[in-house]
């Protein structure tokens, strides 16, 4: 006998659940570690960083932007999000000096200041994971120098060094804020 199809907001219900569990300690959690919230991961450069969610407003492919003459080269420029200006900056040129390539995979990541909207390209969003409080270690001395004052902790994962990236450190670092040439 056939079972009545489910309704999508059972399935959705269902998802949720199965979520839930695997949070609280499934597969992705260690067994005598809490579970640290979502966080979203992403590649920029040589970098594989984490962010908390509150640190980010959007998520976006790379939009229509407008150069700003005299800025650095890392200030792509302004962009218009639904009636509210960007800053659109290049996260890896910012960080290592060197162009970011643009791909399919890029994203924008939208971060609010108390005053400024930034938009920080990304080479690629990865998704969210969940880490167990055991895998946050204190970032080591061999952390490359750019990066490191922005990065809370290394969370460790998947074969992987995650950088506990702070997006607000770096929205109020004085290089960051001071991008005329």
């Amino acid at each position: 006998m056939s079972s009545p199809q489910a309704q999508p907001f059972d399935l959705l219900l269902d998802l949720e659940q199965r979520y839930r569990r695997r949070g609280e300690g499934g597969a992705d959690a260690q067994q005598s570690g809490e579970v640290i919230a979502g966080r979203l991961v992403l590649r920029c450069g040589p970098w594989f960083l984490s962010l908390t969610m509150d640190q980010v407003a959007e998520i976006m492919p790379l939009p229509r932007y407008t150069r700003v003459p005299g800025v650095r080269a890392w200030l792509l420029g302004i962009a218009n999000l639904r009636g509210r200006v960007i800053t659109v900056v290049d996260l890896g040129h910012f960080l290592r000096g060197e162009a970011s390539r643009r791909t399919a995979a890029s994203r924008i990541i939208v971060a609010e200041s108390e005053e400024w909207r930034y938009g920080l390209l990304v080479d690629e969003v990865i998704g969210l994971r969940h880490f167990s409080d055991d895998a946050v270690k204190p970032p080591g001395p061999a952390l490359d120098s750019v990066v490191r004052p922005y990065v809370m902790a290394v969370l460790q994962g998947e074969g992987k060094e995650w950088l506990a990236f702070n997006i607000n450190t770096l929205l109020k670092n004085e290089k960051f804020l001071d991008a005329s040439v």
